[in-house]
């Protein structure tokens, strides 16, 4: 990575970001990435796994999840702003619908409202799993 793209998006950066997301969503916006499909290593899951069991602990309940879901709105708000500032329009619709998701998501986290879950139907494309879906239900229902 060039130090001047680095600093091109630096201001963007807010606190929770995964680092890798946050440089392959700006990367992407400057066409300035490229996908090699290659397995160069191997993940074994088990129910052992430490990323596995925190992961279950900080965002299968409602409080986490929200949390999360607060900063991917923040960091969607700022590329949406990277877009804006950099006159980028190619995927400006979807970055922006999946920025009504989140908003949706945490609105319905936050009031349990079936009525709202049953919107988000519509907005399924902009879960990263479609199982987020059903979880999102999970977290404001049955988990504490």
């Amino acid at each position: 990575m060039k130090k001047s793209f680095f600093d091109n998006i630096k201001k963007y950066w807010i606190d929770g970001w995964a680092q890798d997301d946050y440089l392959w969503k700006y990367a992407f916006a400057n066409d300035s990435i490229w996908m090699y499909h290659f397995c160069g290593i191997t993940r074994r899951v088990h129910e052992n796994n430490t990323a596995r069991n925190e992961g279950i602990k900080k965002y299968r309940n409602t409080k986490g999840r929200i949390g999360h879901l607060e900063i991917e709105l923040k960091s969607l708000e700022n590329l949406l702003s990277y877009y804006v500032e950099k006159k980028i329009t190619r995927n400006i619709e979807f970055l922006r619908k999946n920025i009504e998701a989140h908003r949706l998501r945490i609105n319905f986290l936050k009031s349990k409202n079936i009525f709202k879950w049953f919107i988000l139907m519509f907005y399924i494309d902009c879960y990263p799993r479609k199982k987020g879906y059903i979880l999102d239900f999970l977290v404001a229902y049955w988990y504490k």
